[in-house]
Parts: structure tokens; C-alpha cells; sequence
């Protein structure tokens, strides 16, 4: 699941922390609802994804329930036209705010390690 679907999740479910929170922060809180509102009577109208919404909700860091909510959120996308157009504004703010990278070197390394996020313009490496 890409990592925009699963901000996606988190916020639907309620983690309104850190930069989700902060991409929300400016009109986005009232996309968030606008969504809310749509979307919790189709998950709410079937059993699993009701308990997936619940399970998320009782704790929006639990990974694995936020990406089981994720995945019932984008089958209601696809199910109900209404549902899509407010996600989709949703996701863009969110894809917008950023979000974080995590670099990790492991085992024996040798050379030139280069680590970074948004490169822009020419890189060169000259020896």
C-alpha cells in the first residue's frame, strides 16, 4: 500500500498527529469531514470493514489495522462515485505535505554512502 493511502487511513481513523496533523491543518480538517461523512456509512454498512475502521480507530499507530483500513477505504472508492473525488482531494493534500524519509545503512559498507530525500538538478560524483 503506498504511503499516501495509508496517511489516508490514519487520518480517517482519527491519528490526526505529526505531519498528517500538520497537512490537515490549513482547510484540510474540512475535507477530512467532508470524507468522514461519506465514507463511514459504507464501511460502517459491512461487517469487516466496520471492524477494520474500529480496530484503527482504537489505535491509529497500529500499522497492520491502519493498512487493513486502507485497503477497505480505496474498495469503497472504486465502489461509490461520491466517495472518490473527496479521497482524492484528501490524498493530494496529503501527498503534499511531504512526509519522511528514513535511510538506513546495515552490514559491512565499504565506499560512499550517499543519502538524501528530493534531489533536484544535476548531480555529479567526480573522483
Amino acid at each position: 500500500m503506498d504511503p499516501v493511502s495509508i496517511a489516508l487511513a490514519t487520518a480517517v481513523a482519527g491519528g490526526l498527529g505529526g505531519k498528517i496533523g500538520e497537512a490537515l491543518a490549513d482547510g484540510g480538517l474540512t475535507t477530512l469531514t467532508r470524507l468522514r461523512k461519506v465514507l463511514f456509512p459504507r464501511l460502517r454498512s459491512r461487517p469487516d470493514s466496520s471492524a477494520a475502521l474500529d480496530a484503527a480507530q482504537t489505535d491509529p499507530s497500529d500499522d497492520a489495522a491502519v493498512r487493513v483500513l486502507a485497503g477497505h477505504i480505496v474498495d469503497a472508492e472504486a465502489a461509490e462515485p461520491g466517495i472518490a473525488p473527496v479521497a482524492a482531494e484528501l490524498r493530494e493534500l496529503l501527498a503534499e505535505s511531504g512526509g519522511t524519509v528514513t535511510n538506513t545503512v546495515n552490514g559491512d559498507v565499504s565506499g560512499t554512502v550517499i543519502q538524501g530525500r528530493d534531489f533536484h538538478g544535476d548531480l555529479r560524483f567526480d573522483r
